[in-house]
């Protein structure tokens, strides 16, 4: 028992409360996140699921339809478009760098539906065995999370790179300082070096006018 509910609450409920408070934080806290899971784990009727094995496996399966596609834009945008270089103050400000059109990256959920698309009736049918489907569609279920990933990686960068890049993107990669006396030496103008330790100030070497701090002493 204690087993269980430990695992519910480190692996279930707080990652759960903890992502959806992002949809709207002004009214969505943890606990209220929490709560709302506890209604909706009921209301939908888990047990109906691992009745069969069929059809366990087959909501097993209705993740790759979606993780796959997700993971291939993350790995896209992140490695091959930003090449690893982000502004951290902007990804906390509404109206920072990648706040996008009214909030929604078009180019992700083009992407994402163009991969979800032809996978959609294989998924339905192994959720109903009785639909109509081609081969083919059941087939490419079949390797869904393969095909999104691969999918959405080729064409989310050949869209951002080509066809319609992103205004946000940046030179050099804008980190937090570790500590405050690192801070400061950002907001005076200073490059903290990542040879020496953070915690001994005699290692930080300062290089002024190496790095244009407008923006961050402005989120600071």
């Amino acid at each position: 028992m204690i087993a269980t509910m430990g695992n519910q609450i480190a692996a279930g409920a707080y990652p759960f409360g903890n992502d959806i408070t992002a949809l709207a934080p002004q009214y969505i806290n943890i606990r209220r996140a929490v709560l709302f899971m506890a209604v909706f784990c009921i209301a939908s009727c888990p047990w109906d699921i691992i009745v069969l094995g069929s059809q366990l496996l087959a909501f097993l399966s209705g993740y790759a339809c979606f993780m796959g596609p997700i993971a291939g834009i993350v790995v896209s945008d992140f490695y091959l478009i930003r090449k690893m270089k982000l502004d951290i103050y902007s990804m906390y400000n509404v109206d920072g760098l990648y706040y996008y059109f009214h909030g929604w990256n078009w180019r992700a959920w083009l992407v994402f539906f163009i991969a979800v698309g032809p996978i959609l009736p294989g998924f339905a049918h192994s959720i109903t065995p009785t639909l109509n489907v081609s081969e083919g569609a059941i087939n490419l279920y079949t390797f869904s999370w393969a095909w999104g990933f691969v999918t959405c990686t080729v064409n989310y960068y050949i869209l951002c790179k080509y066809i319609a890049p992103p205004g946000n993107l940046i030179d050099v990669a804008v980190f937090p300082p570790r500590t405050e006396e690192e801070e400061e030496i950002q907001r005076n103008g200073g490059v903290i070096t990542a040879a020496e330790p953070s915690s001994d100030l005699e290692s930080l070497e300062k290089i002024p006018g190496k790095v244009d701090t407008t923006a961050i002493d402005e989120k600071v």
